[in-house]
């Protein structure tokens, strides 16, 4: 929502903290319940219009001006709300941003006769809330103001409001407002690691090739010689997560046992990614994917043990196959996890070492594609499809910056123009991974960065293989190089999950976020859809297997989308591996040339 003024910090983080939540439930309950309505504006000639939203075990209706019509739920919300009850005459009243999450949280109550978790929701929101107060405050002190994320790492601390889907985006139940502050990649942060010296008994360790661990790691944490016994190994360990090592009862055996030492912290400093956990350093060539065992958004996020071998394992699985889809298509990368280390805790029962191997563990992800010089900028997509500490879209400064340089007097082309290279380089090689190679990424926002050549398109990187998954039948156990149990387990899945998710993920959490901020700035969402459709009516051109014409070629016959429901989900406490969808009618399926007639 545009304003004339600058909103206060308080009001802008609770206007946001609600538009999130509110977002999720027009999604999630309104759209498959039919408990939306819409009144055109036909006087304006734009989209715009005035839109219904039901409540009805509260007995409430809301009611809100939006500048667009969306199928899938991403409206551009233009007014305040207001809230009135459901009888004839009944009359709208203003309803502060403060209390429309409290009303959806008691919809949700009454819907499914459940209450017990209420105090905790609304606590996880306050949580969200919080933090994105601080996150504005700082961007607005230490002026970061609208288009300066210019360096890759600038744009991992400028997410500032999270998953615009999502009921508590910026939920972190384990920091304190000061550790918020020490951690937090929004403000700025950097910091030492904190190191475990380890036996060689006490080791875990899984590696793709011959990764120089112990020297890599000796560089990192600038550790005396002197202070490790011959023969033992450094383990890296995110600083809040020392602390909550420390206070555990195995842990403190082991080190009074000598079987493993603390070494505090040292070395190089790192600075944390969009994910928190992840950490970066421009002159270190791995990012490290740390465990920390505390609730961000939807999940407590430590890596799980069989996670760490199965993470190092695909990328020996994988290898090829990214070879041949970097040759197949310039410019897009998808970065690789070689290393992962943890500890095997002695004297602790099987149950109690699997748990603390997750809780100690480490994975090593390829750094180099964000390291290399020259002019290609790289910035997170989540959030260059977001807004910024003023509340505006980052795209804005992309497209005006651009429009100028191009002497064009209407950005409408240029957004055009830079939104077809987006889809060039975004959807062509996620769709032959998928159904040439049975390999199912997970392009959502916050797995992807986007390459810009003076401003424009010019790939992808795509990371993160904690959400990468092999399709059963297009992959057979024997070429899975000794994945077992639980690894395999969670690796390889059968085609319908993995479809659902990665049709999730590139074309509602991803294509649909890009279209409603283009659509902010002028653009029509109808048009934006068709060049989509042209893409996909391009792959199956060249494409005639029976799984594209069931999957690609469905969408652009009618099959709904899919959506996650993180309302859902987190209202019934759902581990993100058993979360909750929701069909959405689907924009694809008007072909292009009707959009066209009416642009």
């Amino acid at each position: 929502m545009n304003k004339l003024v600058v909103e206060s910090i308080d009001a802008m983080a609770y206007r946001y903290s609600a538009l999130a939540i509110l977002n999720c439930y027009v999604r999630e309950i309104a759209i498959p319940h039919k408990l939306l309505d819409f009144l055109a504006d036909n006087s304006s000639g734009s989209a715009a219009g005035i839109l219904f939203i039901g409540f009805p075990s509260v007995g409430r209706k809301l009611s809100v001006s939006v500048a667009n019509q969306s199928l899938v739920g991403n409206y551009i919300y233009t007014s305040d709300v207001l809230a009135s009850g459901l009888g004839d005459g009944a009359v709208f009243e203003q309803l502060a941003w403060t209390c429309l999450p409290a009303l959806i949280v008691e919809e949700l109550c009454l819907r499914y006769q459940n209450d017990n978790v209420k105090a905790e929701m609304l606590m996880q929101i306050e949580n969200s809330t919080n933090l994105i107060k601080q996150s504005v405050a700082y961007g607005r002190r230490h002026g970061q103001e609208q288009g300066q994320c210019g360096s890759y790492i600038e744009s991992e601390s400028a997410l500032i409001y999270g998953h615009s889907f999502h009921p508590a985006p910026k939920c972190r139940q384990g920091f304190n407002d000061a550790e918020s502050l020490l951690y937090g990649p929004e403000f700025g942060s950097s910091f030492q690691l904190h190191y475990f010296a380890l036996s060689p008994v006490v080791l875990w360790m899984a590696t793709s090739n011959e990764f120089p661990m112990r020297s890599l790691i000796q560089e990192m944490g600038q550790v005396a010689c002197s202070d490790i016994p011959s023969g033992w190994s450094l383990l890296p360990c995110h600083p809040w997560q020392a602390k909550y090592l420390l206070q555990q009862t195995m842990v403190q055996k082991s080190i009074e046992n000598q079987s493993l030492r603390y070494l505090g912290e040292s070395g190089i400093f790192f600075r944390p990614t969009a994910s928190v956990r992840t950490l970066y350093n421009p002159d270190f060539p791995y990012f490290l994917k740390c465990s920390l065992s505390m609730r961000i958004t939807n999940s407590v996020r430590k890596n799980a043990y069989y996670e760490l071998d199965a993470s190092v394992r695909l990328t020996k699985i994988l290898l090829p196959v990214v070879a041949k889809l970097e040759q197949q298509f310039p410019g897009f990368e998808f970065v690789l996890e070689p290393c992962a280390l943890s500890a095997n805790i002695p004297d602790a029962d099987e149950e109690q070492q699997s748990d603390l191997r997750s809780h100690f563990g480490v994975i090593f992800r390829d750094a180099t594609p964000f390291q290399r010089s020259g002019t290609t900028q790289q910035v997170l997509s989540a959030t260059l499809f977001g807004d910024s500490h003023q509340g505006e879209p980052w795209l804005v400064q992309c497209i005006s910056v651009l429009s100028a340089r191009t002497n064009k007097s209407q950005r409408h082309g240029v957004a055009l123009d830079w939104f077809a290279l987006y889809i060039k380089h975004l959807v062509p090689p996620l769709l032959a991974a998928y159904f040439d190679q049975g390999v199912a990424c997970e392009p959502h926002l916050q797995n992807v960065v986007v390459k810009l050549e003076n401003g424009w398109p010019c790939g992808v990187i795509l990371r993160d293989l904690e959400g990468t998954k092999l399709i059963r039948g297009m992959w057979q156990v024997p070429m899975l190089e000794g994945l077992a149990g639980k690894a395999l387990a969670s690796v390889l899945h059968d085609e319908s999950k993995t479809w659902q998710r990665v049709s999730y993920c590139l074309f509602v959490n991803h294509i649909a976020q890009a279209i409603y901020q283009l659509c902010r700035i002028g653009e029509r969402e109808q048009q934006l859809w068709g060049m989509v459709r042209e893409s996909l009516t391009g792959f199956v051109a060249k494409h005639n297997s029976e799984l594209v014409r069931q999957r690609i070629g469905g969408l652009l016959e009618g099959d709904p989308l899919i959506a996650k429901a993180n309302l859902i989900t987190r209202f019934f406490q759902h581990a993100d591996s058993n979360a909750s969808y929701v069909l959405l009618p689907n924009p694809l399926a008007v072909p292009v040339w009707e959009y066209v007639e009416h642009a």
